[in-house]
């Protein structure tokens, strides 16, 4: 079950620009979206941290990089959130946007990232450990 929690969240987090559009496939209807990034989310230490940042991703665009820690999403503490509770947060409507805490070698800012289309066929290199 925690393999299977974990697997699903990491799928969930990838979320890159891609040739889709807002409304493509869908009736026209809203395009759920992500960051564009690949996170780890070790929940018995309550971190969460960018792994894969691709340049052309939500993320990328805003400076993120991996090893980045991400300290909070829009106000609300990492620490002590499930896979899903931080996937649901992660997750929205093409075009909006999320504001990321994060920790950086020493210091720590905030981030605003805006999320675009998943891209289809996109997954992890490895299911992680």
């Amino acid at each position: 079950m925690i393999a299977r929690t974990f697997f699903c969240s990491w799928l969930l987090l990838l979320g890159c620009s891609g040739s889709s559009s807002p409304g493509i496939g869908n009736g026209g209807g809203q395009w759920a979206g992500g960051i564009g990034a690949v996170l780890r989310h070790r929940a018995n230490a309550g971190s969460l941290v960018l792994v894969t940042v691709p340049p052309e991703g939500g993320a990328g665009r805003a400076g993120l990089r991996a090893g980045d820690e991400v300290l909070s999403i829009d106000g609300v503490e990492v620490r002590g959130l499930s896979a899903r509770s931080i996937t649901e947060r992660l997750q929205g409507q093409v075009g909006t946007r999320v504001r990321l805490g994060i920790r950086r070698d020493a210091g720590a800012e905030e981030v605003s990232v805006e999320r675009g289309p998943y891209q289809r066929g996109a997954a992890p290199a490895s299911r992680g450990h």
